[in-house]
């Protein structure tokens, strides 16, 4: 049987580790919340793009025909 200065190095220690764990799995939270937002990001100029290509396309597709 452990004693009280044992259990409570021993709760200590498995703190510690908790708080290790905790801080390593909030950076890779935060990273993947910064990846997100750049895909995000990059398809809304994706979808920017094509919506500005498709009005450049129609333009010269009504010349053509108006012609």
């Amino acid at each position: 049987m452990k004693t009280y200065e044992e259990q409570v190095q021993t709760l200590e220690g498995e703190i510690k580790d908790l708080n290790e764990k905790l801080s390593a799995t909030h950076s890779e939270m935060t990273t993947k919340e910064n990846l997100v937002k750049q895909h995000a990001k990059v398809a809304e100029e994706a979808v920017s793009g094509m919506a500005l290509f498709l009005r450049y396309y129609m333009k010269i597709a009504m010349m053509v025909l108006i012609y």
